[in-house]
């Protein structure tokens, strides 16, 4: 790989730069943005995910639209990411769900990807599952061979999920080995990327 100014930009000034690039277009790509600075396309969407944190940025498939108003943008619903990337999201929980062995414990955080992983986990007998999403909870109550834990906490209504669970974390008193979170897989300290 040839080193230009472009692939040894620090992260401010990558962000700075497609920022202009949203303001002077309107809209950008990922895989466009990932050639032009030399960068991986995860790491073009946590550019992504963090301009639209600050609402300067929409995330939209394959890239993202300049957010006009200025305002920080509110996380889309549940109902609203349900219909977003559906096959994708299947193939994704039925992976993740392959690699559960009995005597697995794990903690599926709140969404629609892991609620996948949650409705091809329903076979699965002798594991435990720890979730924070009321979505993925309803879809492993009638799992005989799942034992299934809440944490416990405040209902955030908008992504069904539960926060800050009072007087102590049920997170502590467990020994887990792997989570599936907005983030990816996690397993003993390892971690895979999956798209958003």
């Amino acid at each position: 790989m040839q080193i230009t100014e472009k692939s040894v930009l620090g992260t401010s000034e990558r962000r700075e730069r497609i920022i202009q690039q949203l303001r002077s277009n309107g809209s950008v790509q990922v895989n466009e943005l990932a050639g032009h600075y030399q960068v991986s396309t995860v790491t073009i969407r946590n550019d992504l995910a963090f301009l639209e944190k600050q609402g300067v940025a929409v995330r939209a498939y394959g890239g993202a639209l300049l957010c006009e108003s200025g305002q920080p943008v509110a996380e889309r619903t549940i109902a609203d990411k349900s219909v977003l990337n559906t096959p994708v999201k299947q193939r994704i929980g039925a992976m993740a769900a392959s690699l559960v062995q009995p005597g697995c414990r794990l903690i599926l955080d709140s969404g629609t990807t892991t609620l996948e992983v949650a409705r091809h986990l329903r076979d699965h007998q002798e594991i435990v599952v720890m979730t924070n999403g009321m979505n993925v909870a309803n879809a492993l109550l009638e799992a005989e061979g799942v034992e299934l834990l809440m944490t416990g906490g405040a209902f955030a209504s908008q992504v069904t999920l539960l926060l800050r669970r009072p007087g102590g974390s049920l997170l502590a008193e467990l020994s887990l080995r792997s989570a599936v979170s907005r983030g990816g897989w996690h397993r003993s300290g390892a971690r895979r990327q999956h798209p958003s």
